[in-house]
């Protein structure tokens, strides 16, 4: 699926200006922005079509449930362009970097850094054990920490929400995964991934 151009998502979404480019990966396009309504955003575009059933349950479980650590998203919808449509996801900005590039910058977290992450981490796998969701794609480049030293997870657009029918195909040799961060439960045929 191709990408609409800067000026057709904003057209699209018209309280958006100063969109930038921050990368491409996976399934999507992230940029930074301003909107009138939110101030500094990220607005991801999702790039596949089949990516469509996860986006729209990653935005339902967002909005339904504030859960602590998880960025907000504020608003979602439909970018139609000259090459087709996609969806886009309007989140909380959170100004920091992420815990992958700190890791690659030749940085360590400090003790106290890393009890808080953890602190962090538990809080969130306590609130998703609760709403019955396994978020699968846990990982260094998925863990942000902003300008307090707050850290914040990001990107349940592969979980598994337990309380839905199944989006893998139980006939599918590998579930959703990043290589190296999934369970070896996810790297073989199962019937619940």
């Amino acid at each position: 699926m191709a990408l609409p151009t800067e000026p057709e998502i904003l057209a699209s979404i018209p309280t958006l200006s100063n969109l930038t480019l921050l990368k491409t990966c996976g399934q999507k396009a992230v940029y930074r922005g301003n909107d009138d309504r939110f101030g500094e955003v990220v607005v991801k575009v999702i790039l596949s079509q089949t990516a469509d059933e996860r986006t729209k349950r990653e935005i339902d479980v967002a909005q339904a449930n504030n859960i602590a650590y998880v960025p907000k998203i504020h608003a979602h919808g439909e970018i139609r362009h000259s090459s087709g449509m996609n969806y886009y996801l309007m989140e909380q900005y959170i100004d920091g970097g992420s815990l992958e590039d700190f890791y690659l910058s030749g940085r360590k977290l400090s003790f106290p850094q890393s009890i808080l992450l953890l602190e962090t981490l538990l809080t969130l796998a306590v609130a998703c054990e609760k709403l019955h969701i396994v978020h699968r794609d846990l990982k260094p480049g998925n863990i942000l920490f902003d300008s307090k030293g707050i850290f914040w997870v990001i990107d349940f657009g592969i979980a598994r929400h337990l309380d839905l029918p199944s989006i893998t195909g139980s006939a599918d040799a590998f579930g959703p995964h990043t290589a190296g961060y999934a369970p070896p439960n996810s790297l073989g045929t199962s019937k619940t991934t």
